[in-house]
């Protein structure tokens, strides 16, 4: 299994969770998925329960935490998500590349930024 962060992915995942297509419970599509929900919980996004067997991991209980919610509010927007991508690109970065705290920090920044603020 590669082990890549997949923003995309996990910006999908996310407003998946938040619409409550899943009931908050979840088995991963693929191996991909299931690191980018390790990620998630590591770096503070996600909470959830999870139970493994040979065929699956099934996780359970899944919360978005507040940083979670930080994440989700300043890119699901895609004008936003895709705008902060170019804002950080002008500043000579890659949005796609950043650590998650930097990330959700520039996209407040490009909200203040559009807000006039």
């Amino acid at each position: 299994m590669a082990q890549i962060r997949d923003i995309e992915r996990i910006r999908e995942m996310l407003l998946e969770l938040k619409m409550g297509d899943n009931d908050n419970d979840m088995t991963p599509r693929n191996s991909h998925d299931e690191y980018q929900y390790y990620l998630m919980e590591d770096s503070g996004i996600l909470e959830f329960n999870l139970r493994q067997t040979k065929e699956a991991s099934f996780y359970s209980e899944i919360k978005i935490t507040s940083f979670g919610q930080d994440f989700i509010d300043a890119f699901e927007s895609e004008d936003n998500f895709e705008g902060t991508k170019k804002f950080a690109k002008d500043k000579g970065q890659e949005l796609l590349k950043m650590p998650f705290d930097i990330m959700v920090d520039l996209g407040k920044q490009y909200i203040k930024q559009q807000l006039g603020l």
